[in-house]
């Protein structure tokens, strides 16, 4: 199955507010979530986050 068919049903059947991916080869580091969460709030009014970038 292709990478993007499970990324799609992974995001339809998620019931949280945030979703991140992570692709086999990525790594993240461990504060990396309190790194994103702090993003998200400090940019409400963005859809995306990648890296650091708000869009």
């Amino acid at each position: 199955m292709k990478e993007y068919l499970l990324r799609n049903f992974g995001a339809l059947k998620a019931k949280g507010e945030w979703l991140i991916f992570l692709d086999s080869d990525d790594e993240m580091e461990v504060d990396s979530l309190f790194f994103f969460s702090n993003e998200i709030l400090r940019n409400a009014h963005s859809l995306i986050l990648v890296g650091t970038m708000c869009i």
